[in-house]
């Protein structure tokens, strides 16, 4: 168990606030994104045009992404590819872009597929629903730079402030000790 002092005085420094920057930043930026995100099976737009996977039912391991529109004629005009995906997997899409993929769940013929389209500065992860006869968007997230740079303001604010709050405590400790260490 670390000694209260000990942590006070570690809390307190200058060299602490990139590790409370950092630890703060990851949620605040997620959450940035999540203001983003958009409930596709309400109805809501989605921010970019949506491009779902399907996989020949003989190779299942090449993935071939397709427009959400262009599902039902794909598959009425090709019948072995199906919109039902392995466990895990990644391509590149026509424009370069990556996309990688889990099914989060496969239960009674209906697949959770969870895709992320990633593009230099912009990562897209829309979440659908596969069966054997189409596909159906649920919901769409995008992760841009802004988000990264508002949480990092958000997580400096936070590590400033608590180093702040630290030396306070510090401060006001009946023998705060640890001078020969400042």
């Amino acid at each position: 168990m670390i000694p209260r002092k000990l942590l006070l005085a570690l809390l307190a420094s200058p060299m602490f606030v990139p590790v409370s920057c950092t630890t703060a930043m990851l949620p605040a930026a997620r959450g940035f994104s999540q203001l983003d995100a958009r409930d596709l099976a309400a109805g809501e737009p989605a921010q970019a045009p949506l491009r779902v996977l399907l996989v020949d039912r003989t190779w299942p391991a090449t993935a071939l992404p397709v427009p959400v529109a262009e599902v039902p004629a794909m598959l009425e005009r090709w019948p072995g590819l199906t919109p039902r995906l392995p466990a895990r997997g990644a391509t590149l899409g026509p424009d370069q872009e990556e996309l990688t993929w889990r099914v989060l769940d496969d239960a009674d013929g209906v697949q959770t597929v969870e895709l992320q389209v990633m593009v230099s500065r912009e990562t897209l992860t829309l979440h659908y629903r596969a069966r054997e006869t189409g596909v159906e968007p649920q919901a769409a997230r995008r992760f841009l730079l802004w988000h990264g740079a508002a949480g990092f303001v958000v997580a400096l604010a936070f590590a400033l402030g608590l180093q702040r709050v630290m030396r306070r405590r510090q401060q006001r400790e009946p023998d705060a000790g640890f001078s020969r260490y400042r």
